[in-house]
């Protein structure tokens, strides 16, 4: 049997795929969830660490656990 899909949504462009995926925790309490982009003008890293804007061709990906 396949395992149920979470949902992964694309975001043209964003702060941060890690700050959006915190802000979207904080509305509900639903199931996992994956956000990607292409583009972040102000990346957040692990343990608060900031990135630089993100280069032509990169990938940013946050997968949230509620």
């Amino acid at each position: 049997m396949m395992p149920r899909m979470w949902p992964c949504e694309w975001i043209e462009t964003t702060e941060s795929t890690q700050t959006e995926a915190l802000r979207r925790l904080g509305q509900s309490a639903g199931s996992p969830f994956a956000l990607w982009t292409t583009r972040q003008t102000c990346g957040l890293g692990s343990h608060g660490r900031r990135w630089h804007d993100s280069p032509d061709g990169g990938l940013a990906v946050s997968i949230a656990f509620p």
